[in-house]
């Protein structure tokens, strides 16, 4: 059984015999379609945030550091009025429909849609993505790891070599 899985590096359990290939890194924005009226400063602040609406994804889809983030803004915001999408498509759909503003990676979103905005967080939060792999054995993912770090990803910047 084959058992490969894309994820962070806090996910990982250094007492397994495993192997992380680092996939792709970003920094979080908070990201809006076109047709959503922000009216807040940039980089964005929480200030900034609770003033308007906020597109969450569920904590089962997304990765540690959004879902923590997340969490702070629901927790230190009383009011803040948000809805939770339960995947990535539903989420990335809602944010581009302009139905708010979601706070993720720039890897989860084309930074490079003419639709979006990206705007930076006051504090800055990075994030990488990667591939775990059993170690000593030949995955099936090994060839997409040296495929994907050679060409990178399509909408995405380039992967670290």
């Amino acid at each position: 059984m084959r058992r490969d899985i894309l994820t962070g590096p806090e996910s990982i359990d250094s007492g397994i015999t495993i192997t992380y290939d680092k996939l792709l890194e970003g920094r979080f924005y908070a990201v809006c379609s076109k047709n959503y009226c922000y009216m807040g400063n940039s980089p964005v602040t929480m200030k900034d945030l609770s003033k308007e609406r906020l597109i969450f994804l569920d904590n089962s889809w997304c990765l540690p550091k959004q879902n923590s983030l997340q969490n702070a803004l629901s927790r230190d915001l009383a009011s803040l009025d948000y809805a939770v999408a339960n995947n990535m498509a539903d989420y990335t759909q809602m944010i581009s429909a302009g139905l708010g503003i979601g706070i993720c990676a720039d890897f989860v979103v084309d930074p490079s849609d003419d639709q979006l905005e990206l705007f930076p967080l006051e504090k800055e939060v990075t994030d990488e993505i990667g591939i775990v792999t059993l170690k000593d054995r030949k995955s099936p993912a090994a060839d997409f790891i040296a495929w994907v770090k050679e060409r990178g990803l399509p909408a995405t910047h380039p992967v670290t070599k």
